[in-house]
């Protein structure tokens, strides 16, 4: 179901600067999707800034 509301500014400064981390390091959408434990669909949602990105990832970030 699509959000009602857009994201907020801050919510899509931090999506895409996950997708940005992504293309930096040459990682393709399904292994970084597998690296932080989701699905290439909640990653894709994350990344289009269809859902806002959730605060965990900040740490699993930190480990890859």
């Amino acid at each position: 179901m699509p959000r009602k509301t857009p994201l907020p500014p801050i919510e899509k400064s931090i999506a895409q600067r996950l997708k940005a981390f992504r293309e930096q390091k040459l990682i393709s959408q399904t292994a970084f999707a597998a690296k932080l434990g989701i699905s290439r669909a909640q990653l894709i949602n994350y990344e289009e800034c269809l859902a806002p990105v959730p605060w965990m990832f900040g740490h699993r970030l930190c480990e890859l």
